[in-house]
């Protein structure tokens, strides 16, 4: 599965940043570390509140959503497509994103796009200078 985003200009922002986080994901000492500091942590203030409360529930809370987040959304990876919208024609993959960053990121970039797309369509006036052409800083392109 590909996750399409699009930039308005500073692809190469985008690609590097992706670029460091797909290489943080394939160190699986870097994660597993965390991950384990995190379990342990958890696990600790989770049997702190079960023991002090004689409660079950934080604890089974706890391990179910740990174990959702590590096996759907950190293990799997997806590839990025990176689309600069401003550049036409300017488009940039990355490989081993985490599933739950691509996933997020691609949905809120898509629907941000249409959402730029339909204010431009009803909202400027011919002739004038679209967002989607010139990117954030539109002065530095005249």
């Amino acid at each position: 599965m590909v996750s399409e985003i699009y930039c308005y200009g500073g692809i190469d922002i985008y690609r590097d940043v992706f670029n460091a986080i797909a290489m943080l994901n394939g160190d699986r000492s870097f994660i597993q570390s965390l991950v384990t500091i995190g379990v342990i942590v958890g696990a600790f203030w989770s049997m702190v509140i079960m023991v002090g409360g004689d409660l079950v529930k934080p604890f089974l809370s706890w391990m179910l959503s740990m174990t959702i987040i590590q096996t759907v959304f950190l293990t799997p990876t997806q590839t990025v497509h990176l689309i600069d919208v401003v550049q036409a024609g300017r488009h940039e993959t990355v490989d081993n994103v985490p599933y739950g960053l691509a996933l997020m990121a691609g949905t809120l970039s898509r629907i941000s796009h249409k959402l730029t797309e339909k204010t431009e369509t009803f909202f400027t006036i011919p002739g004038d200078l679209k967002y989607s052409q010139t990117g954030g800083i539109f002065a530095a392109n005249l």
